[in-house]
């Protein structure tokens, strides 16, 4: 807070997430900034499940008029970390060697294969939330989705590809040009599609 980096000083009316890309690897954060506000989180929430809600809560409050929401998950990328219950589908689904964590100061993970798997559902299943609240708005068909990575394959996962970047305008204006349903990423770990075509 305070520095010229923040996003507020960047054309952005809101901001919710992390200010700082080393504080980014914990999912269960200590806190998160809203605006330049410090939210003390304690460890006690994933922040991928605050930030969706607050994406979703931006479309809400901005339905009338046309907007920029620039969403941008921090899953799945190392710590490979996700809720138990988001785990159970991939269970025993892959050969896995476990992480045994690093000196960056990554968590270890018995099974990072299913882990990254569980978070990349996970991050499909959010993008189809936000795209259900786009529907349900009748903002879809007047809004252009871009579905993105970041950088590429990092070494937590065993080679796993790095997808975590969402953005989203409404225009009015330049209807001719919008996507749907941007899903022509994936990865697959024996042959196991995680991406699927909406």
């Amino acid at each position: 807070p305070g520095t010229e980096g923040m996003p507020g000083k960047h054309g952005f009316d809101y901001f919710y997430g992390y200010l700082g890309q080393r504080f980014a690897h914990s999912y269960y954060p200590e806190f998160l900034h809203e605006n330049e506000q410090k939210i003390m989180l304690d460890g006690k929430y994933y922040s991928h499940d605050l930030m969706l809600e607050k994406a979703l809560n931006f479309i809400d409050e901005n339905a009338q008029k046309p907007f920029f929401l620039y969403f941008s998950p921090t899953i799945p990328h190392a710590d490979l970390d996700i809720m138990g219950e988001a785990m159970t589908e991939y269970e025993g689904e892959f050969c896995e060697t476990p992480f045994g964590g690093s000196r960056d100061g990554y968590k270890s993970q018995q099974t990072p294969r299913a882990a990254y798997a569980a978070m990349v559902t996970y991050l499909d299943k959010s993008v189809g939330l936000i795209i259900k609240e786009l529907k349900e708005k009748g903002l879809y068909d007047h809004t252009i989705i871009v579905f993105t990575s970041d950088n590429g394959v990092h070494s937590e996962g065993e080679g796993t590809i790095h997808l975590i970047l969402t953005v989203m305008v409404r225009s009015e204006a330049r209807k001719e040009i919008y996507m749907k349903e941007v899903s022509v990423l994936r990865s697959s770990f024996n042959g196991r599609e995680l991406f699927h075509k909406g």
